[in-house]
């Protein structure tokens, strides 16, 4: 069986400081994200389609992959410059 993946205790709570502290802006529809993929388990890239609460649907750049239902704690902007609130 596949090791599953996931992000590390010390990224994960990294970003919870950043969200909570309101540093952070929503994910947006059409932004690029990094997502770990439901089905395969490995982190891929992708961009935001839609949300449902705190799950968005993410394509995935690897066309076999499709798009997929996503939780919120497994998906990461790429650009965390462009999320940033100053």
């Amino acid at each position: 069986m596949p090791r599953r993946f996931r992000f590390t205790e010390e990224v994960i709570n990294e970003f919870k400081d950043i969200f909570l502290k309101g540093r952070v802006m929503p994910l947006v529809v059409g932004q690029r994200v990094l997502a770990i993929h439901p089905k395969v388990n490995e982190i891929k890239t992708g961009s935001i389609l839609t949300f449902e609460g705190n799950r968005y649907n993410v394509r995935f750049d690897d066309k076999e992959l499709c798009i997929s239902l996503v939780r919120d704690y497994n998906i990461i902007p790429i650009a965390m410059s462009n999320t940033l609130v100053i």
